[in-house]
């Protein structure tokens, strides 16, 4: 009976042990084989930087070992943390920063993470997309050499309780550090100057913001929280960021500070209400979808819709627009995918016209931009296929990328002494109708400039060059002698593409009135 009875205890003994070890043990999701296991192990071996490279000590984790020692008095038993090696658990690459960038970090249970100042003897710069999502980790420290942190990055680290992003960092990506329900500290230096949408939602340090102006790092509007209908904005605020006015069916008027550089896409979503825009500068840049749902852009009351001196869009039907004198710049997108537009004149005010901003108007065919015009953004008057004239002032230093690509009717471009820079596939592309990719265009462009980077251009792109005319921007533009829609190009003021029509429709009343006496005279009989 004795021998049963201890048999018992000591069964429950072990089964009491157990169960006290299980719910000290935290869970981790497994690999799904045995196989993926092995070569997340043989990537980071791989990837590995050898020890003498890297600068970072090793971190001390929740990893245990049991010691006993034995004395004749008493008996005690003493704790000791097994160092982790942090580069064996993780993945990384060559960022175009010229640092590393941790692409993965292969975590399993430990409560601390501190990641390397240097790898490879390159500083680690970034931290990618999802490197350590959902990770177990209360507390990372992240080194002093950081510049940016990827989308989703840290996002559903549920135990994580604080964060100090070093001083230097300037992006954090969406969601970023979302739904860290434990998050309640997060320390942001003003360096960071662009934070993405949702990058600390569903986190007590956003439910813990009183303020109806949530500024974080240097000057970036992250929510606004208050219940005003005029609303002005504190001039600490550069940017506006995603979302920031969101769902806000109460705003009707915002006025914005000299401060602010830049206005997110989507800042104003859903703010049906909004009416009005004040602004005595233009932000340095405003995306195109800023506005798009609010009643300032849906219900316009001006054909031209400006913040200062930018013109946000066009809202009007003309297809000859001149854009009124005052605005120095042609925002991103504002004439973007117009049908009508078939020649458009800017004021000698215009300085910049912005990406994209005359993309796929595929009725133009002249464009007059203006005497001061400094810049011609990526994409401008890309897919214009009537574009024929343009004449671009004596003041024009840069056009980007792609700025005319599949301009099919453009063959000749006069570009002034000033400019000093084209950008890639500029001018002469055309979409393959393949696949979409640009190529070289079979017709012949002639590039006619003194400037340097033209003639570079030209060479480089396998166009035709020659000198700027003497006489360049004093001869007139040309009429525009079709309607909106039929592409058809230009004709001179003299010309005679008016001949043949003439003719044919003289011959076809004539047929008309010769019929209609044939007709009388039978009739008569």
């Amino acid at each position: 009976m004795k021998h049963r009875f201890g048999c018992r205890a000591a069964a429950v003994l072990l089964i009491w042990a157990a169960v006290q070890t299980a719910f000290r043990m935290p869970v981790f999701a497994e690999p799904e084989n045995e196989s993926e296991t092995t070569a997340a192990t043989t990537t980071a071996s791989e990837t590995t930087a050898p020890a003498e490279t890297t600068s970072a000590a090793p971190v001390t984790t929740g990893t245990v070992t049991e010691t006993t020692v034995t004395t004749e008095e008493t008996t005690t038993t003493e704790q000791t943390t097994a160092p982790v090696d942090v580069l064996a658990r993780m993945q990384y690459e060559d960022a175009e920063s010229g640092g590393v960038r941790i692409t993965r970090y292969d975590w399993l249970n430990e409560r601390a993470v501190e990641i390397p100042e240097n790898i490879g003897g390159k500083p680690v710069t970034e931290i990618g997309a999802e490197a350590f999502r959902y990770c177990y980790a209360d507390e990372i420290r992240l080194p002093q050499s950081l510049l940016l942190i990827g989308d989703n990055a840290f996002a559903g680290c549920a135990y994580l309780t604080d964060i100090q992003i070093p001083q230097g960092c300037r992006y954090i990506g969406s969601s970023a550090f979302e739904n860290c329900v434990l998050l309640r500290t997060a320390g942001i230096p003003d360096t960071v100057t662009e934070i993405g949408q949702a990058a600390f939602d569903d986190t007590p340090f956003l439910t813990g913001q009183t303020d109806d102006f949530v500024i974080l790092g240097g000057g970036i509007l992250y929510r606004y929280q208050g219940s005003a209908e005029r609303v002005t904005l504190p001039d600490t605020v550069r940017t506006i960021g995603p979302m920031a006015f969101a769902g806000n069916q109460t705003v009707r008027s915002v006025t914005l500070p000299s401060s602010l550089r830049r206005i997110r896409n989507t800042a104003f979503d859903g703010c049906t209400a909004l009416s009005e825009i004040q602004a005595e500068t233009a932000p340095a840049s405003v995306e195109a979808g800023a506005f798009r749902s609010t009643k300032w852009y849906a219900e316009p009351q001006d054909d031209f819709l400006c913040i200062g001196g930018l013109l946000y869009a066009y809202r009007g039907d003309d297809a000859e627009v001149t854009v009124p004198d005052g605005i120095t710049v042609i925002g991103e997108s504002a004439f973007l995918g117009n049908a009508r537009l078939s020649a458009v004149t800017l004021p000698d005010s215009a300085e910049e016209i912005r990406y994209a901003a005359f993309s796929g108007c595929e009725a133009l065919q002249v464009a007059e931009l203006g005497t001061h015009l400094q810049s011609i953004g990526d994409a401008a008057f890309s897919g214009d296929k009537a574009l024929r004239y343009l004449r671009t002032g004596q003041s024009l230093t840069a056009i980007g990328r792609q700025a005319f690509a599949g301009c099919t009717a453009l063959n000749e471009l006069h570009l002034p002494d000033t400019l000093n820079r084209i950008g890639a596939q500029a001018i002469g592309y055309e979409p393959d109708a393949a696949d979409g990719s640009l190529r070289k265009m079979n017709t012949a462009i002639t590039l006619f400039s003194n400037a340097e980077a033209a003639k570079n251009y030209a060479r480089e792109n396998g166009l035709l060059s020659a000198p700027l005319p003497a006489e360049e921007n004093t001869e007139p533009a040309p009429e525009i002698t079709t309607a909106p829609g039929q592409h058809r190009g230009l004709k001179g003021p003299n010309g005679t593409g008016w001949v043949p029509a003439v003719l044919a429709g003289g011959v076809l009343v004539l047929t008309g009135i010769v019929g209609w006496l044939l007709r009388r005279l039978i009739r008569r009989r």
